[in-house]
């Protein structure tokens, strides 16, 4: 027997810009039956009815539509059944995980998948049929589609026309109590229009029988009546360029207009032999929406890295025995690099012990890998791949053909432990031979019960002929229990955790585990308890001594334990009970004055202090009469006291207002002499004056601020003898000190000009040199720098520029200018030169942002005669926009031609100020 397994791979992406056509009462864009079957009571079926509404809105609890259930064998069909609403509302939605939909709070589009089951009545789930048939025809009715586009609906006439309608067809006799195929993949799919879109009808059978799929016209009113399409839609091209296919489930169109598409694709299941056992339309619509995003392709190669026993027979189909290993790769991709995907599959779940793994994100790999074996779930598993877009995914169906030969299978080999028993079982033949038969229980049956006392291969032979293997074999590994001893012991008190309880007597004690076969592994302990010792003794010792226990000191009555060990480890104590006897003190308080003594125990005491008289009780311990000596001396009491000329102090009752030493004699608190003998001294005030001057535009503190203006100023302070010391300043406060300075010049290259400068006593010069006057001969245009300071040591400073002018061809820009200048050449920077035919100067702040450009080389004679300056000038404003800036070092870049067509370029800094 060959079964067709169908791999479905879907891929998922983002759909935006939709609108929804909600124009019927209750919104239903799909319905269909679907049943189990009771084994244990073989006419006995829960029917279910699957029913979608679009969301907002709900459906009833119970549904007492018209409902039919018919036969063609002449039993009496059951009357009355109604649906019962069973669980809660789903949300099918095929939103992305951020999306919320309309069923809850939010306003994408959503939609309710209400479960119902049929029954002669509440509280039943399920319903008994008479007897088996095979045409027992469920068909159901309710009211209202949801808009369709395709579908006459609401016609005059015919309102029933707008009905949705669902049946089933089981042919109990042929298969008894059979279980209907399920469909597994997305309800209400959606498309974009215009874009070409795939999608499969994904099924699972729980029997493995197999489906085709084949279209019909959807169902309306009066009981299973079919509605007709609008031109150009019929049953079997719902869609613009729709194309079924009929094994595998999957369909193609592409819709160029936006709307609600009604399916409707029968569901067809076969036994073994062809035989054709029940039916049911799927009925869904799938909705077209207006929006540009393209669905991922699918594999270009179909399977790709094929792997393992099977065989490979086109691009998405390949033949395999029960045995057999099969490995492949699914690879899809989306032509927007932003998107993420991820691949959810329900193949583990069809396919026994399959796995599945991904790698990447776009494009993405799909890993499936599975050994054939018996109980796979019909033909058609899903792979479902969604990316990280929103609000509304995408769909593209990939599907993959496998035809199973069953041959001889007898599953992984077993472990059994001693005289265990083993469930052989072989699969795909219908009679089988087993060697070796001494340990079987049956040796033509498919099952038998093996006994071996040995590790035992046994081998199966079918009667099967074909390209599977007819023989197949499994090994019973048989291990021993296994049993080990070991010796412990423990010391009296303690306990030791044998076979999950603790023991703590001597004993033979069995601990029976698991060993890393299964088997039983017994671990057989011997425990011994060895005894502890306890030696009492007595001790006693007077308050304030101490006894030694156990390398501690104690020095209170009570119980203490010096721990040992005995010969065989465990503790020996030697537990001491100490009594501390009281010693007794009796304090006694007594003063005396310097030069007495008092008599303490037969010595006589004449300094401050504790002295005991020891007696003994007639516990042999002591009694103290312990004495507090008070000698009371006469104090001399030294001090030193300081005041100030004019001030007076209370001393040896009378005020004091020289220096000098002076006695007072009190009496103690303890009777005795205290003299205090006080040192004074009698400071004197002074006062003071300075004369000081200053350069103008300086400070100095006097007054408790700083002074800039001639003038008196009087500030007081504390002496060394902590009296005032009063300090006059008369303060002098210099004229600015002016420098007068020789005018700006200009000199051709290579020439020598003098400088001078006057108004003060000494000169410094920015070229090193000292002096009013100097003489200069720079190449280039250069400003000068002399720092002038008069007889006070008073500083100003001035500034002169030599303009040099250059030869034929030459240019050049000075290093800085000063916009508050009055020289109208010096207030504005301008390019200087000869014979410059071309030009553009850029200048920069220290950011590198451009604050002012000009490529304007028209020629001006400068003011001493000479030539020349180019251009208006930068004028030291943002871009000239008058919007001044601050005093600064600026970048610049100068390129140009001269007039003989030589090229020149050079950058530096411009120094402004204001």
């Amino acid at each position: 027997m060959v079964k067709r397994l169908l791999f479905c791979f879907l891929l998922i992406s983002s759909f935006v810009g939709f609108s929804i056509n909600n124009a019927s009462a209750n919104h239903l864009p799909g319905a269909n039956i679907t049943w189990t079957c009771n084994p244990s009571n073989p006419l006995e079926y829960t029917i279910t009815l699957e029913l979608y509404r679009l969301c907002p809105g709900t459906l009833g609890s119970f549904m007492n539509n018209v409902t039919t259930i018919t036969n063609s064998c002449g039993f009496t069909n059951p009357s009355t059944p109604r649906w019962t609403h069973v669980g809660t509302p789903i949300d099918v939605n095929q939103l992305c995980p951020s999306a919320t939909s309309n069923c809850g709070a939010g306003s994408d589009p959503g939609v309710w998948l209400f479960t119902y089951v049929l029954s002669a009545g509440w509280p039943d789930t399920t319903l008994t049929l008479p007897g088996d048939c095979d045409n027992w025809k469920i068909e159901f009715e309710f009211c209202c589609r949801n808009g369709p586009t395709n579908l006459w609906t609401n016609t005059p006439g015919n309102f029933g026309l707008n009905m949705i309608g669902a049946s089933a067809t089981l042919n109990t006799l042929t298969a008894p109590c059979n279980n209907s195929p399920t469909v597994t993949s997305g309800a209400i799919p959606y498309a974009c229009a215009g874009i070409d879109f795939n999608y499969c009808i994904a099924t699972q059978d729980i029997e493995g029988d197999s489906v085709a799929f084949a279209m019909v016209l959807p169902e309306g009113t009066f009981v299973g009546s079919p509605i007709t399409h609008f031109a150009p839609y019929t049953a079997a091209v719902p869609l613009t360029g729709f194309v079924l296919d009929p094994v595998t489930g999957c369909f193609t169109f592409n819709e160029p207009t936006v709307g609600n598409y009604v399916v409707a694709i029968q569901v067809n299941s076969y036994d073994s032999i062809g035989q054709l056992i029940s039916s049911f339309p799927y009925d869904f619509q799938v909705i077209v929406l207006a929006c540009t995003n393209a669905p991922p392709t699918n594999p270009v190669s179909g399977i790709t890295n094929f792997t393992g026993a099977g065989t490979q027979i086109d691009s998405n189909t390949f033949e395999a025995c029960f045995g057999d290993t099969v490995c492949f790769d699914v690879v899809f991709q989306d032509a927007d690099a932003g998107d993420t995907l991820t691949i959810v599959q329900d193949g583990t779940t069809v396919l026994p012990n399959s796995t599945f793994t991904q790698t990447g994100i776009n494009p993405i790999t799909g890993t499936f890998c599975w050994v054939a074996q018996p109980g796979y779930l019909g033909n058609v598993m899903t792979f479902t791949a969604n990316d990280n877009a929103c609000p509304i995914v995408g769909i593209t169906s990939f599907a993959v053909d496998f035809e199973i030969g069953d041959g001889v299978y007898t599953g992984p080999d077993q472990i059994i432990c001693g005289s265990q028993t083993a469930q052989l079982e072989a699969f795909g033949a219908s009679s089988y031979t087993w060697t070796p038969t001494a340990t079987l229980s049956c040796s033509n049956c498919p099952n038998p019960i093996a006994s071996p006392s040995v590790t035992t291969t046994y081998t199966v032979t079918g009667n099967l002929s074909g390209i599977c293997p007819n023989v197949s074999t499994v090994t019973v590994s048989v291990l021993a229990a296994l049993t080990s001893s070991l010796s412990t012991s423990i010391c009296q008190g303690d306990s030791s955790l044998i076979g999950g309880v603790y023991q703590n007597s001597s004993g033979v004690y069995n601990d029976t585990l698991t060993s890393i076969g299964g088997c039983d592994s017994v671990v057989v302990t011997t425990l011994s308890v060895n005894p502890t010792y306890l030696i009492p003794q007595v001790q006693s010792i007077c308050e304030g001594d101490s006894i030694l226990v156990d390398s501690t000191y104690y020095s209170a009555t009570g119980i203490y334990d010096d721990t040992l060990s005995s010969s065989l480890g465990c503790d020996s104590i030697i537990r001491v009970t100490l009594t501390v006897n009281p010693a007794y003190v009796t304090p006694e308080t007594i003063n005396v004055c310097t030069g007495d003594s008092v008599s303490i125990g037969g010595v006589y005491y004449s300094t401050s202090g504790e002295y005991d008289d020891t007696l003994s009780t007639t516990l042999g311990c002591d009694s103290i009469i312990r004495v507090t000596l008070t000698v009371a001396s006469q104090f001399v009491l030294n001090f030193s006291s300081s005041i100030c000329s004019g001030d007076s102090s209370y001393i040896g009752g009378s005020y004091q207002t020289t220096s000098g030493i002076y006695t007072d004699s009190l009496i103690a608190s303890g009777g005795c002499d205290s003299i205090r003998i006080t040192n004074l001294t009698v400071g004197a005030t002074n006062s003071s004056s300075a004369d000081t001057s200053l350069c103008f535009g300086d400070s100095i503190l006097l007054n408790g601020a700083y002074q800039t203006t001639t003038g008196l100023y009087v500030d007081s302070f504390l002496n060394v003898e902590n009296c005032d010391s009063v300090v006059t300043t008369n303060l002098t406060v210099s004229s600015p000190l002016s420098v007068q300075m020789s005018n700006d010049t200009t000199i051709m290259s290579g020439a020598t000009a003098i400088l001078t400068a006057s108004g003060g006593t000494t000169y410094s010069w920015s070229t090193g040199q000292a002096g009013s006057s100097i003489s200069v001969s720079p190449t280039t245009t250069t400003s000068y720098w002399v720092n002038v300071s008069d007889s006070l040591g008073c500083i100003n400073n001035a500034q002169v520029t030599v303009t040099v002018l250059p030869e034929e061809y030459a240019v050049y820009v000075p290093n800085v200018f000063s916009i508050s200048s009055e020289n109208l050449e010096h207030n504005r920077l301008y390019v200087y030169g000869r014979g410059v035919e071309s030009l553009e100067l850029k200048i920069y702040n220290r950011w590198g942002g451009n604050v002012y450009e000009t490529n304007d080389a028209s020629a001006a004679t400068r003011s001493d005669g000479q030539c020349c300056s180019y251009g208006i000038g930068w004028d030291g404003t943002y871009k000239q926009t008058g919007e001044p800036l601050n005093s600064a070092v600026f970048a610049y870049t100068l390129a140009g031609f001269f007039s003989n067509g030589t090229e020149f370029y050079e950058s530096g800094n411009i120094t402004l100020t204001k």
